[in-house]
């Protein structure tokens, strides 16, 4: 597994761990729905494949100092006007934010607070 891969993997790990003890259980984020993974997973491979985005390693290396914040998920989607990046970011003062990534310019295209 690439190095930038286990580092995000990690990261989920701890804003997960941080998500259960604000929620005080987990069956608030229990979002076990292996259709949507896979679905994320084969939309994102083919977006790749076609040369509609850019891999997610490559994003990161880009966008990194302009998302305020250390990476804690990430998702991909479609939009209207193409594909993004969604990322779960923790600010240096602790807030929960959604940085929007376009996925074939790495420019960040939105940041707001997560509920």
């Amino acid at each position: 597994m690439p190095p930038a891969m286990r580092i995000l993997l990690s990261h989920m790990r701890i804003f997960l761990a941080l998500m259960l003890v604000a929620a005080g259980t987990g069956l608030a984020l229990a979002d076990d729905d292996d259709d949507d993974d896979r679905y994320d997973h084969e939309l994102a491979r083919r977006a790749l494949e076609d040369g509609h985005a850019l891999p997610l390693a490559e994003i990161l290396a880009r966008a990194r100092g302009s998302l305020g914040g250390e990476v804690v998920g990430v998702e991909f989607k479609r939009e209207k006007t193409g594909f993004i990046y969604a990322f779960k970011v923790i600010t240096v003062s602790g807030q929960l934010r959604e940085v929007h990534v376009d996925a074939t310019t790495a420019e960040v295209l939105k940041s707001e607070d997560d509920d």
